[in-house]
């Protein structure tokens, strides 16, 4: 079916926090591989920043955009999108085997994802017949974006529990066990 979906959220944190959000399974098959994170530059030896009232003409802009994105509804075909963030994104997963980076191989496909709905959102924005050289352009910087933050933020902690699950000390879901002990094919006799 199709429901109408409002979903938004923002969370400020420091290091410490973040770590006690993410953790465990929520890194690779929860939240933290489906949030959009955004890593703040340092701040050491830097003055207290300065903030101005943004112009008229930038909120204008804004309100126009969340008036088309929210007036925007149905089932729209990305061809041209889908084709090129599947070719990065298989592109990302020879970089992966070529180094034998599992974090890389694992954030990737969400990336992908996150990287073509940011198509989308631009595509909807843009307001053309066919997705423009722009959008794809715009879905794959999205979709390194996310990925080089995931991977940094997140990427010890997947290796963490990975290297647990390997060596025995990690838990292992009843699941699981009766999946390892399964056959490598099956037949109905």
């Amino acid at each position: 079916g199709i429901v109408p979906v409002a979903y938004n959220w923002t969370m400020l944190s420091t290091y410490g926090p973040f770590e006690k959000c993410f953790k465990g399974d929520n890194v690779e098959n929860g939240l933290g591989s489906r949030v959009m994170l955004a890593r703040m530059s340092g701040s050491c030896f830097e003055y207290m920043p300065t903030y101005k009232d943004e112009p008229q003409a930038d909120i204008d802009c804004i309100l126009q955009a969340v008036d088309i994105l929210r007036s925007s509804s149905g089932f729209y075909e990305m061809p041209r999108l889908r084709k090129h963030i599947t070719q990065w994104c298989n592109a990302k997963a020879d970089e992966a085997r070529e180094y034998d980076d599992h974090v890389l191989d694992t954030f990737r496909k969400r990336s992908a994802l996150m990287g073509f709905r940011c198509g989308v959102v631009y595509h909807l924005l843009e307001q053309h017949e066919t997705e423009s050289n722009n959008c794809l352009e715009f879905a794959e910087l999205m979709a390194e974006y996310i990925l080089k933050n995931q991977c940094e933020m997140l990427g010890s902690m997947l290796l963490k529990k990975t290297s647990r699950l390997l060596d025995g000390t990690g838990y292992r879901s009843r699941n699981k066990s009766l999946f390892d002990e399964l056959g490598d094919t099956f037949d109905w006799e």
